[in-house]
């Protein structure tokens, strides 16, 4: 992990909450909320943390590791030099001019680039203490801002102090809820802009164009950035394709916007005795085989359709829209089929699949019925000696 990435102190952690480093420090840290929330299966990056390793400030990563029988059994941690964090999110705007911070919904500071000078800030126990200290907003603005951070909105205010008037505008980063805010003097946003037709224009375009340049810049910054810090958490990290939990959201959004009802399918599907598979060839062609798995589904459904690994030898695919229950049956023959077909250099054995069918509206409208009752019939094929499908009939 350390050769392809830019973690640091990586650490393998027991359910005890005893971690041991990739430098040989072992420290125990079962009081860090971290960790709490990634035994319990959920990936976490944390708020920044002083790391008595390193003696620096860093945020960390955390995921869950899982044995065969898909059980907790520890947990797989990484720290994150905050001051690379300011370097891969802030870059300087307006010439170094303007600052950059990233606040909790709760004004708390969590980080801010080199250019930020404003000291007042830093030792105010928030950003709504220090506007209200300081008279920066007035009560209605400053309860206004509270309520749009706590929502997650994105916007812009103006801010007066000591009869100098600057912008900042502001934008949930969708991490921890977190937001990141850019502010600039006014007398600086509006040096950029020196094209003006009257002056009755003039106000009102530097103001509004500052504006949209600041929402602009903040936008693309984030959109690049944001993919980077987040793309852990929506793929499944051996196969490349969705991992469990952005399964389970995309397809109960899906089913909660859709008016139309069309049929739709959900496919659960198991590699056959996949342990054996595992104990013929070893784990490494196992993830070969499972990652392999992972490009033929992804190859062989549509692109709208949600694929994804579930965890450990279980996938899953929601196709929205299919002509009939036949289309369906079709398609799972036709997976496998292909899956028969893999080739991995130095396999023993053969592959084969087996896949469970329930169909959208007829059985269910939610993620929980259809999966639990594909899950019914994928039993139902294993039953039958797998290396099959079956469509779930109603009792």
């Amino acid at each position: 992990m350390k050769k392809y990435t830019k973690l640091e102190n990586v650490g393998i952690i027991n359910c005890d909450g005893e971690s041991h480093y990739d430098n040989g420090a072992v420290k125990n840290v079962a009081h860090r909320e971290y960790f709490q929330e990634a035994l319990k299966g959920k990936r976490v990056l944390s708020d920044p943390l002083e790391s008595a390793i390193a003696g620096e400030t860093r945020v960390i990563l955390a995921v869950p590791i899982y044995n065969q029988q898909k059980e907790i059994i520890g947990v797989l941690g990484g720290s994150y030099d905050i001051g690379n964090l300011n370097k891969i999110v802030f870059k300087n705007i307006y010439g170094g001019k303007g600052s950059t911070f990233i606040v909790s919904k709760d004004g708390r500071l969590i980080t801010y680039d080199t250019a930020f000078k404003n000291k007042k800030i830093l030792q105010a126990e928030s950003i709504y203490s220090y506007f209200a200290g300081y008279d920066v907003l007035s009560t209605d603005k400053l309860q206004s801002l509270r309520e749009k951070f706590t929502k997650q909105k994105k916007g812009y205010i103006t801010l007066n102090y000591q009869n100098k008037k600057s912008y900042m505008a502001y934008y949930p980063l969708k991490i921890n809820d977190w937001i990141m805010c850019y502010s600039i003097d006014a007398d600086v946003a509006q040096e950029s802009y020196t094209v003006i037709i009257s002056l009755g224009y003039l106000l009102f375009t530097l103001f509004v164009l500052g504006l949209l340049v600041l929402l602009y810049t903040i936008f693309n910054i984030n959109k690049k950035h944001q993919k980077n810090l987040l793309e852990y958490v929506r793929k499944d990290a051996l196969t490349g394709i969705k991992n469990k939990e952005t399964l389970k959201t995309e397809i109960t959004n899906y089913l909660a916007k859709d008016k139309s009802q069309h049929t739709g399918a959900l496919f659960m599907i198991d590699v056959d005795n996949f342990k054996m598979v595992n104990d013929l060839n070893g784990h490494v062609i196992g993830d070969e085989v499972l990652k392999a798995f992972g490009t033929l589904l992804k190859e062989s459904f549509a692109i709208d359709d949600i694929v994804g690994r579930a965890g450990g030898d279980e996938f899953i695919v929601f196709v929205k829209e299919i002509e009939d229950e036949i289309q369906a049956q079709k398609k799972a023959n036709e997976v496998c089929q292909k899956i028969r077909e893999i080739y991995i250099e130095d396999f023993k054995g053969s592959i084969s699949c087996s896949i469970g069918i329930a169909f959208y509206p007829k059985h269910g409208i939610t993620f929980k019925t259809l999966y639990n009752l594909a899950d019914q019939a994928l039993y139902q094929t294993k039953n039958q000696g797998r290396n099959g499908y079956t469509c779930y009939i109603e009792k």
